[in-house]
């Protein structure tokens, strides 16, 4: 049943003014984002247009954002975690370079881990092909290889402009790409998310909040973004302190007022398991 686009009471957001520069090399849009009601988190989305820059994808994995940041800060002027649950989980693939990249935390029991049997739902980053792909796993190998250069799979939250993140289910050990270690139903966490729109331009929420007075968002609440912001297609990314995001000093709404700090950040900042960095062409 596909469902019919609403605007949440409980989401507020209002566009910012972007530095011009941004503009020419391809940030089409930024967001301040505050939920009201159930959940008092707030941050930003941004709005990529991956024609006019190149978004690459880091997997060396074991650095924070700002670490990848400080050491491509020339080119960078867009950057935000990787997938959820930090390589916990069987489906934390990526696509980089046209190489599947596949690896585990170092700690994991090894009876926590199940290979993949599955298909895996990639968000592309490729030039004008900024869509959804799909690989088949069989006993943790793929059946065929990408016919992309780079991408990064995750739990579907929108699938053709439908909402699919009812699917998404807590389970241990993780066996299938929709499957998490916590309740998505009940988890209140600083969380992030990437998606595409008809244009293909690339769409990046991320949301913190406090968890000391526990009113970070649930995944309901990142869901119902996406969808305000037309979104077409998108997985989810970071979870709690895995949630990391760079924009490089933008300009604000208005002209008096101080820049937005260029860091939104979770409040203990982990290594990535991998981080989407935008660059100038």
């Amino acid at each position: 049943m596909k469902l019919e686009r609403f605007r949440p009471v409980h989401v507020n957001w209002k566009p910012l003014r972007i530095a011009s520069s941004l503009c020419d090399r391809g940030l089409c849009g930024l967001f301040r984002v505050t939920l009201k009601g159930r959940s008092e988190a707030s941050g930003r989305v941004v709005v990529i247009d991956p024609n006019k820059c190149r978004v690459k994808l880091f997997v060396e994995g074991g650095k924070t954002l700002r670490r990848i940041v400080a050491e491509n800060d020339r080119q960078t002027f867009f950057a935000c975690n990787g997938q959820t649950d930090n390589l916990w989980s069987t489906s934390a693939v990526a696509v980089a370079e046209g190489l599947i990249i596949k690896r585990r935390a170092a700690d994991l029991p090894p009876a926590s881990w199940q290979p993949l049997n599955d298909c895996c739902s990639f968000l592309t980053f490729d030039h004008r092909a900024s869509r959804l792909q799909h690989i088949y796993f069989s006993e943790g190998k793929p059946t065929t290889g990408p016919t992309f250069m780079n991408g990064i799979a995750g739990p579907l939250i929108i699938h053709d402009q439908e909402r699919v993140d009812h699917l998404i289910k807590q389970a241990g050990p993780i066996v299938g790409p929709g499957e998490l270690f916590w309740d998505p139903r009940t988890r209140r966490a600083a969380m992030s998310a990437a998606g595409a729109n008809t244009r293909g331009d690339l769409i990046f929420v991320s949301l913190a909040g406090d968890p000391k007075l526990g009113n970070e968002c649930l995944l309901d609440d990142v869901a119902n973004l996406l969808w305000e912001f037309q979104t077409v297609n998108a997985i989810l990314l970071g979870v709690g302190d895995e949630t990391q995001q760079y924009v490089r000093s933008p300009a604000n709404a208005s002209s008096d007022a101080p820049p937005d700090d260029p860091w939104l950040v979770s409040q203990t900042e982990l290594p990535l398991a991998n981080a989407i960095v935008v660059q100038e062409i």
